[in-house]
C-alpha cells in the first residue's frame, strides 16, 4: 500500500509523458505561434488553430502576450449574470449559486464570443463516439481553453460521445474553490483537465500572493515539471504550495517581466519521456511510518531531481 502512494503521482507523469495526447498538443501550440500573423492592433484577439491526427481533432488557443502583473482581479458570475453574459451560469447549483473566474480571462472569451460559439457549434455538431476532441493552449490562451471546455462539456451529449480533454501549458489559474466545487459536481469533468506547469515558469504562478493567502483554487491534474523530473497532483492545496514555493525561483531564472514570455515546455516534455523510459531513477521511500507523507516526498524528489532523503530539508509546509 505505501508504495503504491508513493508512486501514483509518478507512474501517472510516466504515462503522460509517454503518450502522444500530450506532444501532439504542444505540436500544435508551437506550429500556431509560428504560423500564425497575429494583429498588434487587436490586443484582445484570441486565434483558434485545428489539426486532425487520425480521429483526434486538435484545438489550439493562442492570445497575444498578456503582462499579467495587476490582473488577478475576479469577476462574480452573478456580475456576469448581470451583465447579460450569463454564459457559464449552467455551472452554478444550489449549495454554490455563485462563483468568480479571472475577470481578464472572460473579457477575452466574451469579445470573441461570437467566433467561439460558431466553433463550438461545429465541434458539437461533428462529434462522435470514435473522435476526441482535444483542447490546447499555451500561457493565457490555455485559460481561453479552460474556459471554452467546460462550455463544450456542457454542450456535448457526453453518453454518446467522448470526452473532450483540455491540456494547457503554463496557464495561470482561472477561477476561485466555488468554481472548483461547481466543476467537482460534475464526477467526470474534473479528469478532463490537465495542466502543464514548469516550476521555473512564472505564469502559472501570476495570480498567487506572496503570503500564499489566494482567493485562486486550481481543479483538474497538475503535472508539475521540470527538466529533472516530474509528478502529477489533484490536491488543490498541495499544488497551491508547490508553486508558491517555487515562486520565487522562477522569478530569478526569468526575471521581473517574465510574465509575458514565451516558456518553451517542448524540451521538457522530451527529457520526462527519456526519463519515463528509464524508470527507477528515484527511490520509493518506503520506510517513512506515514504513507501520504512518504508519497509526497518521493514526488518531490522526482520533481527537483534529489534524492528522497534530501527533501527532508524542505520547508515543513510542503511536506
Amino acid at each position: 500500500m505505501n508504495n503504491v502512494i508513493s508512486s501514483a503521482g509518478l507512474e501517472l507523469a510516466n504515462v503522460l509523458v509517454t503518450s502522444p495526447p500530450l506532444r501532439q498538443s504542444w505540436d500544435a501550440v508551437q506550429k500556431q505561434k509560428l504560423h500564425t500573423a497575429a494583429d498588434p492592433n487587436a490586443p484582445m484577439a484570441t486565434y483558434v488553430s485545428e489539426t486532425k491526427h487520425l480521429n483526434t481533432t486538435i484545438i489550439s488557443f493562442l492570445t497575444l502576450p498578456v503582462t499579467l502583473q495587476d490582473q488577478h482581479a475576479m469577476i462574480s458570475s452573478t456580475t456576469l449574470k448581470d451583465k447579460k453574459f450569463p454564459l457559464f451560469e449552467f455551472l452554478c447549483n444550489k449549495d454554490t449559486p455563485s462563483f468568480s473566474v479571472n475577470e481578464l480571462a472572460i473579457n477575452f472569451f466574451a469579445l470573441n464570443h461570437t467566433n467561439l460559439d460558431l466553433l463550438l457549434t461545429r465541434l458539437v455538431e461533428s462529434s462522435n463516439s470514435n473522435s476526441l476532441i482535444l483542447i490546447t493552449g499555451h500561457s493565457f490562451g490555455g485559460c481561453v481553453a479552460t474556459l471554452f471546455t467546460l462550455w463544450l462539456l456542457q454542450s456535448l451529449d457526453l453518453s454518446k460521445v467522448k470526452r473532450p480533454l483540455c491540456i494547457t501549458f503554463g496557464s495561470p489559474l482561472i477561477g476561485d474553490g466555488k468554481l472548483r466545487q461547481c466543476v467537482l459536481q460534475f464526477s467526470t469533468w474534473s479528469s478532463c483537465f490537465l495542466n502543464v506547469a514548469s516550476i521555473n515558469d512564472p505564469v502559472p504562478k501570476a495570480f498567487l500572493t506572496a503570503s500564499q493567502e489566494s482567493d485562486y483554487k486550481p481543479f483538474g491534474t497538475f503535472l508539475l515539471c521540470s527538466a529533472l523530473g516530474g509528478s502529477c497532483f489533484e490536491n488543490p492545496d498541495a499544488i497551491l504550495q508547490l508553486l508558491g514555493k517555487t515562486r520565487s525561483q522562477s522569478a530569478r531564472i526569468q526575471g521581473p517581466n517574465s510574465g509575458i514570455q514565451f516558456f518553451d515546455y517542448g524540451q521538457i516534455l522530451s527529457d520526462l519521456k527519456l526519463k519515463a523510459f528509464s524508470r527507477g531513477v528515484f527511490e520509493l521511500v518506503e520506510e517513512d511510518r506515514f504513507p501520504l507523507k512518504a508519497g509526497i516526498k518521493t514526488q518531490l524528489a522526482a520533481l527537483f531531481g534529489v534524492n528522497s532523503s534530501q527533501v527532508s530539508n524542505f520547508p515543513h509546509t510542503i511536506i
